[in-house]
């Protein structure tokens, strides 16, 4: 028996092939969802310095530029002025950064010296003070008050074994800080990677141009210069709008629980800032963070705590945000809190801070190619016409 070659129906058994086989690894890949998300946690852990400098890269870029324009200016009767004016402005982005975080250093240093001074007298003398305030709060609202209390005591009697048992407490610290070295030097190969790329980075995407065109058709290889082109730019749209909004949010929450007179509050200003860079449920996190620490260290400034949050966080989304966000990275609220914690579940702290501006860039791209296809039916049907 012969078989006729039919190539049609070669090409779509071909695809359906395809269309199979990916099904079935997305079905395997959900049904194995933590051993996929275990493996990513892993892969990220080792490439974290690659990310890392990928982000500072994010958020130092706009200074870089502003300080090359600057210098540019300056310095173009000499000889290789645009080469100078990009050294220099690559130094003056890192000088800017090496101060903010010696500012931060100094801020945390200090404080968790008064911080342990603290805790040494906490159930002598502000536990009386929480307990009073409590009875206050009781005595209005018995329901609270009898949960408050619990948690304070449950509280002070765990802060008293700690004290008390300083061994194991120093051991704890000292595990804590080998993970905070193991940081902090994939921080610091990060800001070495980043060195290097931000001094080449014009030759670095002349590369990436060209890897992407012997990799891919020439039609893809169109798209795909597209689409990282577009998720590169809203990257640097987000993460530099983000940097900038928490050192602002940084300096008026300074001001604000300085002028309130509070015990930490320049540690509880950072902590509240620092939170803020991831969108929503950072401010969330980092409010409730200050509100603890403002509880326990002066619990009648707590109510003043709350309001004075509350309204640096409304004037920060009503009023700051527009004016430093790119209109092309603004997303709703909703839609911001289901890319977190989407972005959190698959990738951590990583993917709920890459998830945005991936979300923005493919939701570009889709009415991107949904207005092409809109205007190519308009045009056949007025080409019919």
């Amino acid at each position: 028996m012969k078989f006729d070659k039919n190539s049609k129906y070669n090409t779509t058994a071909l695809l359906v092939l395809i269309v199979v086989a990916f099904a079935a690894l997305v079905f395997s890949m959900l049904v194995n969802i933590n051993s996929v998300v275990a493996v990513l946690g892993k892969v990220l852990s080792v490439v974290s310095p690659i990310i890392y400098a990928f982000l500072l890269m994010l958020v130092l870029l706009p200074i870089a530029d502003f300080f090359e324009e600057k210098f540019t200016h300056l310095l173009k009767k000499h000889r290789n002025y645009h080469k100078k004016a990009k050294v220099l402005s690559v130094i003056c982005a890192y000088v800017l950064l090496l101060l903010v975080v010696a500012l931060v250093l100094l801020i945390v240093v200090t404080q968790a010296t008064r911080a342990y001074s603290f805790a040494a007298n906490f159930a002598d003398e502000y536990v009386p003070v929480l307990n009073k305030f409590i009875s206050d709060i009781s005595e209005r609202f018995s329901f609270v008050g009898s949960n408050l209390k619990t948690i304070v005591n449950a509280f002070s009697k765990t802060l008293s074994d700690w004290l008390s048992d300083f061994p194991s407490v120093a051991m704890a610290v000292a595990a804590a800080l080998g993970n905070v070295v193991s940081t902090l030097s994939a921080w610091v190969l990060a800001t070495i990677i980043s060195v290097y790329a931000m001094f080449r980075r014009n030759k670095l995407k002349a590369i990436c141009r060209r890897a992407n065109a012997a990799l891919f058709p020439q039609n893809a290889s169109a798209k795909v210069s597209a689409f990282f082109g577009s998720l590169y730019r809203n990257m640097v749209y987000f993460y530099s709008a983000r940097a900038y909004n928490m050192v602002i949010l940084a300096v008026l929450y300074y001001l604000a629980l300085l002028l309130m007179g509070l015990e930490f509050f320049s540690l509880v200003a950072l902590i509240v800032a620092v939170c803020s860079f991831v969108p929503v449920v950072g401010t969330l996190i980092g409010g409730g963070v200050g509100l603890f620490v403002v509880f326990v260290t002066d619990t009648d400034m707590a109510g003043w705590f709350v309001l004075v949050f509350l309204v640096l966080t409304v004037l920060d989304y009503v009023f700051l945000r527009p004016k430093i966000t790119n209109k092309k990275v603004h997303v709703s609220l909703g839609t911001t809190i289901i890319c977190v914690f989407v972005g959190y579940f698959i990738g951590k702290l990583l993917g709920a801070m890459f998830a945005l501006p991936l979300y923005v860039t493919i939701r570009d791209m889709f009415i991107a190619w949904h207005n092409k296809k809109k205007e190519v039916v308009k045009n056949s049907a007025d080409s019919e016409v």
